[in-house]
């Protein structure tokens, strides 16, 4: 949901960009040249795509981010699934269902770890979930628990940025 979402907010920002072009060629004038060009020599449709694109990124943006919060939860590891399960949040998966997962360990450009790390799970029906962990601490202990299901494909990543560049290890 929230991809769509995302591309939904995509094409709004590139319609009042293309609206910003239009506009363009009178910035530079007084503010009652602009409303006169707006009213009087600008097509209609040009302003209904404008307030649609407007309307629609004010409504969209907000759902979005709220989607994109992080929503605190407990998992647990079960013999053939993985639940997690929180005030505003209710999933089951089943082990089987799950292709693989991905473990990132972001760092600073001095090297020193952002205390952060993500769990990325990537289910059969191209479904993605992705995990922060609350307590970096707590990372072990979660991967020792996915690395129990032999079925599960893991990846991992410590990303290290480093000042020529970027370099995954």
């Amino acid at each position: 949901m929230t991809s769509v979402l995302f591309h939904l907010l995509v094409v709004f920002m590139i319609g009042l960009f293309l609206a910003n072009l239009y506009f363009y060629p009178v910035k530079d004038l007084p503010v009652d040249q602009q409303v006169i060009f707006f009213n009087h020599l600008t097509p209609e449709f040009i302003k209904d795509a404008l307030g649609f694109f407007g309307l629609g990124f004010l409504i969209v943006l907000p759902i979005y981010l709220s989607m994109r919060i992080y929503k605190r939860a407990i998992i647990s590891f079960n013999l053939d699934s993985i639940d997690i399960v929180g005030e505003k949040v209710k999933l089951s998966f089943q082990v089987s269902s799950i292709q693989n997962v991905t473990f990132l360990d972001p760092h600073r450009l001095n090297g020193e770890s952002v205390d952060k790390f993500y769990a990325v799970f990537l289910f059969d029906n191209d479904r993605v979930v992705r995990i922060r962990l609350e307590h970096y601490l707590q990372a072990e202990d979660f991967i020792d628990s996915i690395l129990r299901y032999s079925s599960i494909k893991t990846n991992s990543y410590d990303f290290n940025v480093i000042a020529d560049g970027f370099q995954e290890e």
